[in-house]
């Protein structure tokens, strides 16, 4: 199948009039509750069934949707990714008494061809940050609660691992097993992955385009600067994830925390990893907590998992942007899925609710554009992680994915309401359901996501609050907010070239 799946205008009316039937299901799925089938009925393993609630099969095409407007003309350089700039400007930068002389030589070239790179992220480390550890003393009490959660989920960590040649047979089993049926092999690799906690998996053939160009930090056994050699034996990828924690997501982005889903896969992809070797194969994990040397969402997409949204982010249709992602490597023979198209593009160029709702106006509000030939949307990476970098509680955002129209739970009428709209190909309904999402769910103002107010997109639940359970004083103080957008030029001003 090359198109997206379409009904006609009839049986597009057809199936919304059914929808009513979708209701006598429920008794269907109380046999299976009965009967043992449903995955709930696995107690204490429920979640290690996997959640594949929306059926692809309708849905797979033959290209991936994000679009190849040309060949790419290289990897991805590993300075793009802001994580890499600042962790390279705070080792360099300001440990040195000189500024720009303790910049090496790989990012003096890098800032040199983008000084407005360098001039946000020095507003970050120099403005914006000092700001928020000052916030954080007035008015971060509230979350102390929360950010305990997160430490706690944060307690498993993967160590980062060395080149691939190293790593990748570390622990192999040797002579490898001889693999049977591959089809088979690619089930058991899915099960395998859902047990060890993914909620979802999908299968790509690996594409070594997706890869960074250069090491954008130290680690993985390259240094900052570092040509990063793909092995031959990357064959494969596997791609998987799980959700954060779907009550502590809508109180972003205060209240949130990322430590629940970034653990949950990056040890799903650890655990994947040894299982692998295990085999024979070489495997290698694209983690959260051990490290990207890989673009992930492209991988998704080729792997049948998702597709790409307005904000960036891989949107499933389970579980919509609130999915952490892990891949591995491997050269273990398996069977790659089709990619799949459930017209999300056509959903997000209508619906522009988490560009709205951005506090650092860093989501576009126009159309996919090219960027090294490949049609997509993009954010402006530096006012989302400086905004970030201003956040009292949790240090970091997450609003655009709490937001999503397709970020909710396992409920039917989102789901049947997914499947319509996957399905229609007049357009109307997407643009009903945005309406109505607006309708019935009242957003803070973006402004009030800052200091003195710090707001949450919805209140959190009891047990993320300090009250009853630990005495705070109270929070004393008022202060403007620390950043937003519309300071960026008048500190830009005071930002120095190199």
């Amino acid at each position: 199948m090359g198109e997206k799946l379409a009904l006609s205008r009839r049986d597009f009316i057809k199936l919304a009039g059914a929808a009513g039937g979708v209701v006598g299901l429920a008794g269907v799925g109380l046999a299976g509750w009965d009967s043992g089938v449903s995955g709930a009925a696995y107690t204490g393993w429920q979640s290690e069934q996997g959640l594949f609630i929306f059926d692809r099969e309708p849905y797979r095409v033959d290209k991936p949707t994000y679009g190849l407007a040309k060949a790419i003309p290289d990897r991805l350089d590993g300075r793009e990714v802001i994580f890499n700039r600042d962790s390279a400007l705070k080792a360099q930068w300001y440990t040195s008494k000189k500024a720009e002389a303790g910049l090496d030589d790989w990012m003096k070239e890098y800032y040199s061809k983008f000084p407005e790179k360098l001039q946000l992220d020095r507003v970050r480390n120099e403005k914006i940050e000092p700001e928020r550890l000052e916030n954080q003393k007035k008015y971060g009490e509230p979350y102390i609660m929360s950010q305990i959660w997160s430490a706690a989920w944060s307690a498993v960590a993967v160590p980062r691992s060395d080149k691939p040649e190293k790593t990748d047979m570390e622990g192999m089993f040797k002579p490898a097993y001889k693999v049977k049926d591959v089809a088979a092999m690619s089930k058991l690799i899915k099960k395998v992955t859902m047990t060890f906690g993914a909620t979802m998996v999908g299968i790509a053939k690996f594409n070594p385009a997706w890869v960074y160009a250069y090491a954008g930090a130290d680690g993985h056994g390259w240094k900052r600067g570092d040509r990063i050699d793909i092995p031959e034996w990357w064959q494969y990828a596997i791609a998987f994830g799980t959700p954060h924690e779907w009550d502590i997501v809508k109180s972003n982005p205060t209240y949130g925390t990322s430590s629940d889903a970034y653990n949950r896969s990056s040890i799903a992809a650890a655990r994947l990893v040894t299982f692998i070797k295990k085999l024979g194969y070489a495997a290698r994990e694209e983690s959260p907590n051990g490290g990207y040397d890989t673009m992930v969402p492209p991988i998704l997409i080729d792997a049948g998992l998702a597709e790409q949204g307005r904000f960036g982010f891989s949107i499933t249709p389970e579980t919509g942007g609130n999915f952490r992602p892990a891949v591995v490597f491997t050269n273990l023979p398996l069977v790659p899925d089709k990619p799949i198209n459930m017209g999300l593009k056509e959903y997000c160029l209508n619906c522009k609710i988490c560009a709205e709702q951005c506090p650092s106006r860093a989501i576009p509000f126009d159309e996919p554009k090219e960027i090294r030939g490949v049609v997509k949307w993009t954010i402006n990476h530096e006012r989302c992680f400086n905004y970030w970098r201003s956040v009292v509680g949790s240090g970091s955002c997450r609003v655009c994915l709490a937001l999503c129209p397709w970020s909710r739970k396992n409920a039917w009428a989102y789901n049947m309401t997914k499947q319509m709209l996957s399905r229609d190909p007049t357009g109307v309904l997407g643009k009903i359901s945005v309406e109505v999402q607006k309708l019935l769910y009242e957003n803070p103002d973006p402004a009030t996501y800052y200091a003195p107010t710090n707001a949450s997109v919805r209140p959190p639940e009891w047990w993320m609050k300090n009250d009853p359970f630990i005495e705070i004083p109270p929070a004393k103080g008022v202060r403007a907010p620390i950043w937003d957008a519309m300071q960026e030029e008048a500190w830009l001003g005071d930002a120095l070239e190199i």
